[in-house]
């Protein structure tokens, strides 16, 4: 299965990097002239989208655990790509402070005597299928993507868990990824996006003491999807905001 998912994202990869050196070669708009590819540049403003996901409020990149606070950011460099950075706070998720409260229900204990915190980041690069429609005449032109795109992402979490008034003595979860995406944006009016997406790639999961000794045994990772295999599946939907 692993040898599966490196294909996809080998043969994902190598697509994207020949459609943008294809792109770059005939020239990005594919049907004007240097000219107004120039022309278009000055005009083209808003390169910027700043976006969130309020699904991961509910789960986070630490599934289960977290819930994450995300703000990622979109630089149009192309009229067909653009890089994406995010970064993201990570609390405590709301299925886990429900699960710490009905344990600690009897001897008092709740959620809020526990900590759970960290963050996470990632990068990557995006190839718009659909050629964008460009009328810089237009007063209400929208240089920003727009279609189908497909995008390799790398993303790395980290965070502790712990009991507050023990707080050297913590769980290390640490979450990396690589994965290939597709997805769809749309513009809404002038200034939003909405975003989603899906992909699969790889991914390597651990929980770890302060020692660095996992935390998880082979009879806790058997028949584990989150922890005990190394595929990852991806899916989110972003809202965004032009600048």
């Amino acid at each position: 299965m692993n040898k599966i998912i490196l294909f996809i994202f080998t043969f994902g990869l190598t697509l994207l990097v020949s459609l943008n050196l294809h792109a770059q070669n005939e020239n990005e708009f594919g049907y004007v002239d240097k000219a107004f590819v120039k022309k278009v540049a000055k005009f083209n403003t808003r390169k910027l989208i700043i976006k969130v996901n309020p699904l991961a409020i509910i789960s986070g990149d630490i599934p289960l655990y977290s819930s994450e606070f995300r703000l990622v950011g979109e630089l149009v460099s192309g009229p067909k790509t653009s890089l994406i950075l995010g970064v993201s706070y990570l609390g405590m998720g709301p299925l886990l402070r429900s699960l710490l409260d009905s344990i600690g229900a009897p001897t008092g204990q709740s959620s809020w005597d526990f900590g759970f915190n960290g963050f996470r980041i990632q990068a990557g690069f995006r190839y718009y299928l659909k050629k964008p429609r460009l009328k810089i005449t237009d007063p209400k032109f929208k240089p920003a993507p727009r279609g189908f795109y497909i995008f390799p992402l790398i993303s790395y979490s980290t965070a502790k868990f712990y009991l507050k008034s023990d707080k050297d003595n913590f769980d290390r979860f640490t979450h990396w990824s690589v994965t290939m995406n597709v997805g769809v944006q749309f513009l809404l009016g002038d200034k939003m996006t909405l975003d989603p997406y899906w992909g699969i790639g790889y991914k390597k999961n651990t929980i770890t003491d302060p020692d660095g000794t996992s935390r998880l045994s082979s009879a806790d990772l058997q028949g584990d999807f989150i922890y005990g295999t190394n595929i990852k599946l991806n899916f989110g939907l972003n809202l965004g905001v032009r600048f």
